[in-house]
């Protein structure tokens, strides 16, 4: 039985940056401050306290440039893993290696200071969050091989006390997941999840000179499949916008104190992995 690459799976995870002075609260955020001066400040202070990634694809076109991104500290959290082979032996269990891009420290983000100023916000500072790093869980056997990596972050001990001032809780962990589930056949599926807070894009590439893999998004009717094209820049397969939260994903969020932040969203897609050829190189060199 041949060997299989699966795509890599990649996600960035930020809070918008709103100027509180040139763009009003998201409605959803407005109506769940509404009548409370304390809750309008700590809205204002989480978009305030937003980052500005730019070219969020060219993040993650090898693991040299998102270790390089990650020194921007414009992030609250990354998540890259690349070059993901299923090994099919004749007999025994399946196994699934991968390449984790990224460290502890590098995976949990940052939350950019800002003092208004003049009409302009002056940057006081990057300080780290507040984080757990898991390591990738792979489990395995005959049939199918299993692999699932999270990374939790939160807001850093100050901002978070601050934000237990104004609200009254403490910040949840938020957090972000990729799941991966293999059969013999190198096909499987694509499990993309987390929470409602922060806005969080994820993305997926297939390395040059391999061929082009498919995606179909299950239970989802209206969407067509996403052709992942070889080559360096990744595809964005899903992004979940923080400012289109529904009013009870909010009001759940901010009422949470220290627990794991509420599953907001949860894709799977089918897919089919490339066998590989002898020769064939690593993802990301």
């Amino acid at each position: 039985m041949p060997n299989f690459r699966m795509i890599s799976s990649f996600a960035i995870g930020f809070i918008p940056f709103l100027h509180p002075e040139k763009h009003s609260l998201p409605q959803v955020y407005a109506n769940y401050a509404r009548g409370s001066m304390r809750k309008i400040k700590a809205m204002d202070l989480l978009f305030s306290s937003g980052n500005n990634p730019k070219k969020v694809q060219e993040i993650f076109v090898s693991s040299d440039a998102v270790k390089k991104f990650a020194t921007t500290r414009d992030y609250r959290g990354l998540l890259a893993l690349g070059n993901i082979i299923l090994e099919v032996p004749a007999h025994g269990n399946l196994a699934l290696s991968y390449d984790a891009w990224l460290s502890r420290d590098e995976e949990i983000g940052y939350t950019p200071y800002r003092l208004p100023f003049l009409g302009k916000f002056l940057k006081l500072g990057h300080p780290r969050g507040d984080g757990t790093r898991r390591e990738p869980v792979v489990e395995s056997n005959g049939q199918t091989a299993y692999l699932s990596h999270r990374v939790e972050f939160r807001i850093g001990w100050f901002g978070n006390f601050v934000g237990r001032l104004l609200t009254g809780y403490w910040a949840p962990y938020v957090w972000m997941q990729v799941e991966y589930l293999s059969r013999r056949d190198g096909s499987y599926l694509l499990t993309l999840s987390g929470s409602c807070i922060p806005t969080q894009v994820r993305l997926s590439s297939v390395p040059a000179r391999e061929a082009a893999t498919v995606a179909v998004r299950l239970g989802d009717s209206v969407k067509q499949p996403i052709a992942l094209m070889p080559g360096n820049l990744p595809q964005v397969l899903y992004v979940h916008d923080m400012k289109g939260n529904s009013a009870d994903d909010v009001s759940d969020f901010f009422t949470r104190g220290n627990l794991l932040a509420s599953e907001a969203y949860s894709i799977i897609f089918a897919v089919r992995g490339n066998p590989l050829t002898e020769g064939a190189t690593d993802e990301g060199e």
